[in-house]
């Protein structure tokens, strides 16, 4: 299960701006932003461009959205996090104090790959973030992987 990557058209907003995002990543973002203004801009008056582009938002709001409610399925307790509003990752703050890059080479033998958050911290890093990826996985892969992922962060609480 791979649950990272990035994908320039999916940046575009999901819903509605204005959430905070975690502080390295949202100067990024904004650039991302900008570029695709310019190619919403640059391709308004064209329609298949611009159904392209909403077919793309409707896409990854559809992966988005079934990532959240398998988050909800399997990580219950153990994180919390917020729905984005764009971009392509979710952040996840563990309620256990895990310095989660202590986990990734497990965590890729068992098959499931995520971004340790503390990698994203300027200076001292901060401990019990991961920043998963929802635009590769399809539901069934998503669930497996999180199932995967839950169950190695309850055996490092435990």
């Amino acid at each position: 299960v791979e649950l990272h990557g990035a994908n320039l058209a999916a940046e575009h907003h999901l819903d509605s701006p204005g959430k905070e995002l975690h502080g390295a990543y949202r100067h990024r973002l904004r650039r991302k932003r900008a570029v695709m203004q310019h190619l919403i801009g640059r391709h308004s008056g064209s329609l298949p461009e611009a159904a392209r582009l909403a077919g793309l938002v409707y896409f990854y709001r559809g992966r988005r959205d079934e990532f959240a409610a398998a988050l909800d399925r399997h990580f219950g307790g153990l994180a919390e996090w917020e729905t984005p509003t764009g971009g392509l990752f979710f952040w996840l703050r563990l309620a256990a104090p895990i310095d989660t890059r202590t986990l990734l080479d497990e965590s890729l033998r068992r098959g499931v790959a995520f971004m340790p958050g503390e990698e994203f911290c300027p200076g001292e890093p901060h401990v019990s973030h991961l920043r998963l990826n929802f635009s590769h996985a399809a539901s069934p892969r998503v669930d497996r992987g999180l199932d995967i992922l839950a169950g190695l962060l309850r055996e490092q609480d435990s």
